[in-house]
């Protein structure tokens, strides 16, 4: 059995402990349970912060379903579509980010806090020779109403999430940087891999333990692969690629450039880390 203990969030007050066959730690980044069976302290920062924001464009970008991007590995912003009713009326429902080198904030992470559009304007002037549905990385920002921006942080890859009748799931187990977004595509495919070690382990008789184990040999290994490939920028390396290769060239040479090996870089950089992620089980 496992005894677990909490405390009210709010007044802090201890809480009745509770008794388990089996628990399952999807406490994310900050995980109090990892924590307390690793006990492998803060997560590592980046030397990165993320801002995001929402907003309506009147004009369809590209077919209105692609994924668009400028930048290089110093900073770089994306954009892409998340209404397919407004797509259907020529408009774009436009989710932008902006990633850029920041130094360590200090205090706590949190992925909630409000920024202003000054702590980002120059960065964003800068993307000023791009345009996406008419607009440039600036002008999205300034329509937008709310800027939310956090610290980027991971955790070095576990060599097991086999802890006896406890483990660990999603951000708790593997945290990962957004490029790629995998985030949630590996907490699910977690889920997927353990509910199907469940159902083996109950039906060859090796009980928790033998689920753990299972779910651990299935996932561990590959989702460290995966914290490791998105600190290298993930699919977003294709930045960083053609800022070297186009080095030195006008922005002119870059745009023809740019459409001469487009599907090169596509099939080299992208494709490559599209299929180095894990698969179903």
């Amino acid at each position: 059995h496992v005894v677990l203990h909490f405390e009210n969030s709010t007044t802090k007050n201890p809480m009745a402990p509770v008794t388990c066959h089996f628990v399952v730690g999807a406490d994310g980044l900050k995980s109090r349970l990892r924590g307390a069976l690793l006990g492998d302290g803060d997560p590592r920062y980046t030397g990165r912060m993320i801002f995001r924001g929402l907003c309506e464009v009147d004009d369809i970008h590209a077919d209105g379903c692609t994924v668009s991007l400028c930048g290089d590995a110093t900073g770089n912003f994306i954009c892409y579509p998340i209404s397919e009713r407004l797509r259907q009326e020529k408009r774009f429902l436009c989710n932008w980010g902006l990633c850029v080198l920041r130094e360590h904030p200090g205090g706590e992470e949190n992925w909630t806090s409000e920024a202003g559009l000054e702590e980002i304007r120059q960065e964003l002037q800068n993307f000023g020779g791009n345009s996406f549905a008419g607009l440039t990385p600036l002008q999205m920002a300034e329509r937008t109403e709310k800027i939310i921006g956090w610290s980027l942080f991971d955790r070095d890859p576990l060599k097991s999430f086999d802890f006896g009748n406890v483990t660990l799931l999603g951000d708790a187990a593997h945290p990962l940087l957004p490029y790629g977004s995998q985030g949630a595509t590996q907490a699910i495919m977690d889920a997927e891999a353990l509910g199907v070690s469940y159902q083996n382990a109950m039906a060859n008789g090796t009980g928790i333990r033998g689920c753990v184990k299972e779910y651990s040999d299935l996932r561990c290994e590959v989702t460290g692969k995966v914290v490791i490939a998105n600190r290298d920028m993930g699919s977003t390396a294709v930045l960083r690629v053609t800022a070297l290769e186009t080095e030195g060239m006008a922005m002119e040479e870059k745009r023809q450039w740019c459409a001469e090996h487009g599907k090169r870089l596509h099939d080299e950089v992208i494709q490559k880390y599209r299929a180095s992620m894990p698969k179903s089980v």
